[in-house]
């Protein structure tokens, strides 16, 4: 069963740990940075290398779905099933020549022990 949790823009990944740790009973965790204060954004759509990326995968493997304001104005959900090749151009590219991303869906993963 996959755990999976929706950011937005602003969250850092200490904000987003302390809340998944809150909410799973520490039994699930988001891959994350070295620093408490770095936000998804860049980070996964930089590639995401972290702590459980030898584990788990980069933060761009761990993306499951973007939403997405285009150029044009329209607001798309980007995912596998929907948008795929808009998806994988997001994930690892630096993804700000393609849109404004304004919420990231990423998969979680069970606590290392």
């Amino acid at each position: 069963d996959e755990k999976h949790i929706r950011v937005g823009p602003g969250q850092t990944f200490g904000e987003i740990s302390e809340y998944v740790k809150a909410e799973t009973n520490e039994a699930y965790a988001i891959a994350t940075g070295g620093d408490s204060t770095v936000g998804p954004y860049g980070w996964a759509t930089g590639g995401g290398h972290g702590y459980l990326s030898r584990m788990h995968g980069l933060g761009a493997d761990l993306l499951v779905e973007m939403k997405v304001v285009l150029a044009s104005g329209i607001v798309v959900t980007a995912n596998e099933y929907h948008h795929p090749e808009l998806f994988r151009s997001l994930r690892g590219s630096g993804g700000s020549a393609y849109g404004i991303t304004v919420s990231m869906t990423f998969r979680l993963n069970p606590t290392p022990q």
